[in-house]
């Protein structure tokens, strides 16, 4: 009897309709209870165990830089119990207002913070799970404009590490009053079912989008000398790392070099391919700080600084707009502006260099469209700041980096909900594009390969092509209409130094297009157990794509099967109607 209720429970999951009535009340993807959870030891969370004598509670400390900062025991205006943590800033200069309490966090695991806070004045406040020394890496970033009442702030992240001698943070980011009451984490140590609801629409091919740099200019190759056309079906191409940001368009004033760029939108005429324009990175004669070393290095010295005369910016995207009219769809704001060595100024000033940019793309070329600065990965907090400085009146779609330091893309579930209610809150009603995420992918013949910052470790070939191919299920299933896979070559790239391709990345990424582009994704669901089911529904028949990173989980297959296929191509026998699966998508139709 218990089974043909779980049976008949899953089948109703599996229906649109309910889905879409169970995700507009309760949101994109509804968590139901967690297998398991556990709550992580935080001494003091309720402030009930005693303060010191500089009025900061036990267990806990202060990190602040650079500010004037007052703690005080609150006995009367608290959240529950006899006592909560006042936190009084009187001067906060470039500085932050840091208090801090150790916690251990666990790899792999959904992290939920809870903590109630209230304010003399709205006020911006950040809560971190994080490092305690160097390099002060954030596991989970919450970002909230506390109120004047008690309210309880949530956010959710999965840790890519264990660490346990980690902190977590409450952050003022402006002088006032804070008080602090109530603090949990509590990490899911199991699985949670979840229903996410996917766009209505058919899968176009513009989902899926590469970086791709051909050539090098350095050595005064041209679109002739070019390696060959990526062999996948890509239909954005995002030019980032493609030397043709000013700082090498316009070395010296008024002396344009437009041999990289012409090669560019000459593929992509060819190839028929939406182009995106990242619009960034001053050259040093018109850089506000031009003795300032970037994270490029002393190669391009004060690129990471906005302009000094604002005149100069405007020239540069009226002349390149000008010159790519009817040729380029989106122009994009400056990249990854969170991480100071890509952006070194204040966020006001990127505002300005935002709404400048959007003023002049749709007075010359209406048709293209303007896409925010893309955050980096942790980068949710200051997107938050720029919304709420009226960074949604100057854009038609936000960016963001949706990198997953490299686990499963599985990972980037919790940032890209918390990323979308950021938007909701800030009334930002406009698409969200994944910009640039990828994986360091091993090679087949090279043992130096190193990962890089945003993806922590290098991947077999075979796991980096399972990831890329769950990646595109996942960012359209969460409502993500692009995403530029970082990238064709290089240590996160496709294709080896000599030319020779990674095979099973090949195939993962065209056959993942191959599956989605045209069907329309009438549900996607997570159950208990860890397991993905994806409908995609095409000419009046009804495939189902089924993946599981937790275990390998055994399925029973529908007798009416026509075939099973593995994402890398491979006919799949099922045995006596039961299927295993694992990390690797398949295809039962």
């Amino acid at each position: 009897m218990l089974r043909k209720i779980k049976k008949s429970v899953l089948k109703l999951m599996m229906n649109r309709h309910f889905c879409i009535l169970l995700v507009a009340v309760i949101g994109i993807a509804l968590r139901a209870e967690p297998a398991g959870v556990i709550t992580v030891q935080i001494d003091n969370p309720g402030f009930e165990n005693g303060f010191s004598k500089s009025g900061i509670a036990n267990r806990w400390s202060d990190n602040s830089f650079k500010a004037e900062v007052i703690y005080r025991e609150e006995k009367t205006f608290i959240h529950s119990g006899g006592s909560a943590q006042r936190i009084d800033c009187t001067r906060l200069d470039s500085g932050r207002v840091q208090c801090c309490t150790p916690v251990a966090v666990q790899k792999a695991k959904l992290h939920t913070v809870s903590i109630w806070l209230a304010a003399s004045e709205p006020l911006r406040v950040s809560v971190l799970l994080r490092m305690a020394g160097k390099p002060y890496k954030s596991y989970a970033v919450g970002s909230f404009k506390v109120s004047t009442g008690w309210q309880e702030y949530r956010f959710s992240e999965i840790v890519d590490e264990d660490d346990s001698d980690a902190r977590l943070f409450i952050i003022m980011e402006q002088p006032g009053t804070l008080w602090v009451d109530d603090v949990s984490c509590v990490i899911e140590t199991g699985i949670s079912a979840a229903v996410f609801s996917p766009p209505a629409k058919p899968v176009p091919a513009t989902l899926f989008g590469l970086h791709y740099s051909p050539y090098n200019p350095h050595q005064r190759q041209t679109v002739t000398d070019s390696h060959p056309w990526p062999a996948i079906p890509f239909k954005n191409l995002r030019l980032h790392d493609s030397d043709v940001s000013w700082n090498w368009l316009e070395k010296e004033k008024g002396k344009w070099n437009w041999d990289v760029l012409d090669n560019y939108l000459s593929l992509a005429a060819e190839h028929t391919i939406d182009l995106h324009y990242v619009l960034a990175f001053s050259p040093t004669w018109a850089s506000a700080r031009p003795g300032e070393i970037p994270i490029y290095g002393k190669w391009w010295m004060g690129c990471a600084a906005e302009a000094a005369n604002i005149d100069d910016w405007r020239n540069f995207v009226r002349t390149v707009v000008t010159r790519c009219k009817g040729k380029v769809k989106y122009y994009e704001g400056w990249n990854e502006p969170d991480i100071r060595g890509f952006y070194s100024g204040s966020k006001t000033k990127l505002i300005e260099l935002q709404k400048e940019m959007y003023l002049i793309v749709k007075e010359i070329d209406p048709a293209a469209q303007v896409i925010s600065p893309s955050c980096a990965a942790a980068g949710t907090a200051y997107l938050d700041e720029l919304l709420e400085l009226g960074l949604g009146s100057w854009i038609d779609a936000v960016g963001f980096h949706f990198y997953s330091g490299g686990m499963g893309p599985e990972r980037t579930i919790p940032r890209i909900e918390l990323v979308q209610k950021i938007m909701k809150n800030n009334r930002c009603q406009k698409p969200l594009f994944n910009t640039e995420a990828g994986w360091s992918i091993a090679s087949s013949y090279r043992t130096n390969v190193t990962a890089g910052v945003d993806t922590k470790k290098v991947l077999p070939i075979e796991t980096a092509a399972y990831c890329i191919a769950r990646a595109y299920l996942i960012n359209w299933a969460m409502g993500i209409p692009v995403f530029n896979l970082y990238r064709w070559e290089g240590g996160m790239g496709l294709r080896e130094d000599n030319d020779e391709l990674k095979e099973p990345c090949v195939k993962a990424y065209s056959n993942v297009a191959a599956w989605m582009t045209g069907a329309v994704m009438t549900s996607c669901a997570r159950d208990a157990e860890g397991t993905y089911t994806v409908k995609l529904a095409r000419d009046g028949r009804i495939a189902t794509v089924i993946w599981n990173t937790e275990k390998s989980a055994e399925i029973s297959v529908p007798e009416n099967t026509g075939k099973i296929t593995g994402i890398l191509g491979d006919a799949i026998q099922s045995k006596s109607g039961i299927l295993t699966v694992g990390e690797a998508p398949v295809i039962i139709e």
